[in-house]
């Protein structure tokens, strides 16, 4: 009887462990995976700052409209791949800004009216095209089920950024 209980007790704890690997077989994180979470964060993180400036600096209804819409939906693509970086135990980068947006803000802080709402929209095109290769490469490169799953669902939001973008920044050609 005490051979049979070891037996048991050694065949569930085999079986946990396998269900765990399994678990963990699914998210597994590379370094494309890491990659990901630190670009597209700065890539929100970029547009909410930019944002913020255009919201208060804009003066073109259509460019405050934009504006607003991308404070709103990349401060939640933002929270939700913070969540699942969490979960995966990959650190979220320091930096709030992206490159590209380090340059725009320099740029921007220099202008007014017109201008600037011609620099910020006309900034967001190739913004959203960066971001959009980025989730790409995600879904084409990535190994955690978590985060091509999240870049398969933001993709199609991030082409209609850049549509929008695109229409917008025709009027200030």
């Amino acid at each position: 009887m005490k051979h049979f209980l070891t037996i048991g007790a050694l065949s569930l704890g085999l079986l946990l462990t396998a269900c765990e690997k399994a678990d963990n077989d699914e998210d597994n994180v590379s370094a494309q995976d890491r990659n990901f979470v630190a670009e597209m964060t700065l890539s929100n993180r970029t547009e909410i700052a930019l944002s913020n400036m255009a919201l208060n600096m804009a003066t073109n209804d259509s460019v405050r409209q934009f504006a607003q819409q991308m404070i709103t939906e990349h401060t939640a693509a933002d929270a939700q791949l913070a969540d699942i970086a969490d979960d995966l135990d990959i650190d979220l980068p320091a930096d709030s800004l992206n490159a590209m947006g380090t340059t725009m803000r320099t740029t921007l802080m220099g202008l007014s009216g017109r201008a600037f709402d011609s620099a910020y929209i006309t900034g967001q095109v190739p913004a959203h095209q960066a971001s959009l290769a980025i989730a790409q490469t995600e879904i084409n490169a990535g190994t955690s089920g978590q985060l091509r799953t999240f870049a398969t669902d933001m993709a199609p939001k991030i082409q209609m950024h850049l549509a929008m973008a695109d229409s917008i920044s025709t009027r200030f050609r």
